[in-house]
């Protein structure tokens, strides 16, 4: 049986990893939650208090086609890498969890290969690859190329 004074100082660490938690996240998402109040102004200047509120800024937005061209390759682009990326990094995972596949070590290695490397020579070797199969400056080049660690090798 656990003593009162153990059962606070749970309480107290709970409350406390909880208080954290949501400070940490209050500070993360206050730079995006600035960026959406001052996508509503009226003004384009970027100055408190906010004056007026407008969809002036929406409006142009989805009026250009130059936008709207580049919202439908991100989308394009988002949708394909994750339609690609799961089931083929669920399908490594589940694969390397077998302690008997032949060339394990060589498979992971090969998998952890564009996580260690930096991004530039990452980004040269895709292009030369990508050039000689004709996909530079396509959208299937650019989805195939997407796939990687979103750190930086020097983490």
């Amino acid at each position: 049986m656990s003593s009162p004074r153990s059962t606070t100082t749970s309480r107290l660490g709970r409350f406390g990893l909880g208080l954290t938690a949501m400070m940490v996240l209050a500070f993360l998402m206050a730079p995006l939650i600035i960026i959406v109040l001052f996508s509503f102004k009226s003004s384009g200047d970027f100055t408190f208090p906010i004056t007026g509120w407008s969809l002036k800024w929406y409006r142009e937005f989805f009026s250009m086609q130059t936008w709207m061209d580049a919202l439908r390759n991100s989308l394009v682009l988002a949708v394909s890498t994750t339609l690609l990326a799961t089931p083929l990094g669920t399908m490594a995972a589940l694969g390397l969890a077998a302690p008997n596949l032949p060339g394990r070590r060589t498979i992971s290695a090969l998998l952890l290969v564009p996580m260690i490397a930096p991004v530039v020579i990452v980004g040269v070797g895709l292009y030369f690859v990508f050039s000689m199969a004709g996909l530079t400056a396509t959208l299937p080049g650019l989805i195939l190329g997407i796939p990687r660690s979103p750190f930086p090798s020097s983490w």
